[in-house]
């Protein structure tokens, strides 16, 4: 009986050995599987691609290229009026008033400048009155009235929408009237004959818009003139 007790618990240990052998040798297999369906998942979902990066801008022209857009005023259609100082007599200094209407026939000029500055021509006719008077001695006193009809070009140089310079010409008749008064009280009025009837002048002028009302000053050599001008056209 006691034999059989001995035996029996060897064969429980022996079994026990074999058992714990099998866990141990199966452990590692049981690793390296995990292992290999670990690996196996890492490589069939790889990281996404990075974003490209974006393009860098264009680079920017050189200044000589820089344009602004330009600018669209004009004196196309523009009626002045003009307050005058005339000085192209032998009197004295007349004052006069005036008006003009300018017509644009090439209102996109004739150069292409940069920065949104252009030109325009045109023609411009109107109207001068002038009156000049001179009194001296005992009661002596000679007076001239001017009516002088006038056309001529005008070139109109706009440096922003609200500033333009412009030289101009123009050409006219004069229709003038000459009378003078003597110490008796007398006076005597005849057609003027000592002034050259043919009328010539040049003058540089500038333009400043105040809203729809352009103020406008030119400098001649038979006169100065300062008025204001809308435009109708």
């Amino acid at each position: 009986m006691k034999s059989h007790r001995i035996v029996h618990s060897s064969l429980f240990a022996a079994s026990t050995v074999l058992a714990a052998s099998s866990a141990f040798a199966a452990a590692p297999a049981a690793v390296a599987a995990t292992t290999t369906v670990t690996a196996t998942a890492t490589v069939a979902t790889p990281a996404p691609a990075p974003a490209p990066a974006p393009a860098p801008p264009p680079p920017a022209p050189p200044p000589d290229q820089i344009t602004a857009p330009m600018n669209d005023a004009t004196m196309q259609g523009a009626i002045t009026v003009f307050l005058g100082l005339g000085y192209g007599w032998g009197l004295g200094i007349g004052e006069g008033v005036g008006a003009r209407f300018q017509y644009d026939f090439l209102p996109k000029g004739v150069f292409h400048f940069q920065n949104g500055i252009h030109d325009e021509m045109g023609v411009e006719a109107g109207l001068d009155f002038f009156h000049v008077s001179y009194g001296y001695g005992d009661g002596f006193n000679e007076t001239y009235n001017e009516f002088t009809p006038l056309a001529g070009w005008v070139w109109n140089f706009w440096l922003t929408d609200k500033l333009a310079v412009y030289p101009k010409v123009d050409i006219g008749i004069r229709i003038g009237s000459y009378s003078y008064t003597d110490n008796h009280g007398t006076t005597v009025t005849r057609a003027n004959n000592d002034v050259f009837p043919l009328y010539f002048e040049g003058a540089a002028g500038v333009v400043y818009r105040v809203g729809p009302v352009a103020l406008r000053g030119e400098v001649g050599w038979e006169a100065l003139r300062i008025g204001a001008s809308i435009n109708v056209l």
